[in-house]
């Protein structure tokens, strides 16, 4: 008997912001389409815009989901990213994530 090649295994995680989720979802399934199974990763708020967008294509409430693409597979993995869900700046990504900017030494506006 001989044994199954090993399924080549690929990870993106994104930054979860939409210039960032979406071209990398859409580079995650072509490279899926190719054959491999490829995990695409990034926050759970990001997942449930990913979920509501996919139409009834990932229906399951689990925080793992996989779908054939291609020849290859396509799963999602979405991770807690710490922010507290109450929190009116949540989604105000230059609030929650630019660090604040500071004067160099010697100038002066």
């Amino acid at each position: 008997m001989g044994e199954a090649e090993p399924l080549l295994h690929f990870l993106f995680v994104s930054f979860p912001a939409q210039g960032h989720v979406n071209p990398l979802l859409r580079l995650a399934k072509r490279v899926a389409a190719k054959g491999p199974l490829v995990t695409f990763s990034t926050t759970l708020d990001s997942g449930r815009r990913i979920r509501a967008v996919a139409n009834g294509s990932v229906t399951s409430d689990a925080e793992t989901d996989s779908f054939p693409v291609g020849r290859g597979l396509l799963r999602f993995e979405f991770f807690d990213h710490g922010a507290d869900p109450s929190d009116p700046n949540r989604d105000e990504l230059n609030k929650l994530y630019v660090p604040a900017r500071f004067e160099r030494p010697g100038r002066h506006r």
